[in-house]
């Protein structure tokens, strides 16, 4: 039962009273005066609408993440994509020339590098030449299924090639390049660079997937799978590895450098 205290005497009356049942005043209700206060205050109002109000901040909140992580994730995407597939400086690089199934000179040259080993000393041509034929055709004289006879498999434009490059800066280029579809350019490039001198130790410059600058061991993992996309017989990597020492001759003359490579015996 409500009930309302008298303001001078204190005594307890009806909450409904008029005036104090002991000293007669009049009763002031300062309850009911409270009670609208708190209305006038929307006290009750802003309670009631606490959980609405926190849904709506809640949403925002989250609207707000997943835009954030929608703009980082196609900005990132676009970044990747720059990084990996657009050849801003990317040349167009030369394509080995084809060999002649009865070059004698080129296969000692091959087996050289496939298995006997000792000093190899070739102009980026014939690295090229050799490069491609340990990657797409490592048993030499292996023809094309359906094609001509006297063609040698070799590799194209649009399945992917092995290049060796002259760059500026006493550098040269190794590459894997292919088009995905064949419409996405895409490489895999190692840089060398030789010291001043005669003679220069060729040092390891750079590894780059597309443009994006990579560690040796990450560009390892990615020519590994490309080669053995191409063909899983390929021997590049195995000839690559037994590499112990290179160097570069520089000429004076305008003419591309020759690279002299010492190869380690392969195991039987």
């Amino acid at each position: 039962m409500r009930q309302t205290i008298c303001q001078k005497c204190g005594t307890v009356n009806h909450g409904n009273a008029i005036v104090c049942t002991e000293c007669g005043v009049k009763l002031a209700h300062s309850e009911r005066k409270a009670v609208a206060r708190m209305k006038n205050s929307m006290f009750v109002q802003t309670i009631a609408s606490a959980p609405g109000r926190l849904m709506k901040w809640i949403f925002k909140k989250i609207k707000l993440v997943v835009m954030t992580l929608l703009v980082l994730l196609i900005g990132g995407g676009g970044l990747l994509y720059f990084f990996l597939f657009v050849p801003l400086s990317w040349q167009d690089y030369p394509m080995p020339q084809p060999v002649p199934a009865d070059d004698t000179e080129f296969k000692v040259r091959l087996q050289l590098l496939r298995k006997n080993g000792g000093i190899f000393a070739a102009d980026p041509l014939t690295i090229r030449q050799l490069g491609n034929m340990l990657i797409f055709n490592p048993a030499f004289g292996q023809y094309r299924a359906g094609k001509n006879k006297d063609a040698l498999r070799e590799p194209d434009r649009n399945n992917g090639y092995f290049s060796f490059i002259k760059m500026p800066h006493d550098q040269f280029g190794m590459i894997l390049y292919q088009k995905i579809n064949q419409k996405l350019p895409f490489r895999l490039m190692v840089v060398f660079t030789a010291r001043r001198g005669q003679n220069g130790l060729l040092e390891l410059e750079s590894c780059r997937i597309g443009n994006l600058p990579v560690p040796a061991f990450i560009l390892r993992m990615a020519a590994e799978k490309m080669l053995n996309n191409w063909n899983p017989d390929q021997q590049f990597m195995a000839a690559f590895d037994r590499i112990q020492k290179g160097e570069m001759e520089l000429q004076l003359n305008g003419k591309e450098e020759k690279i002299t490579l010492t190869v380690s015996r392969a195991e039987n």
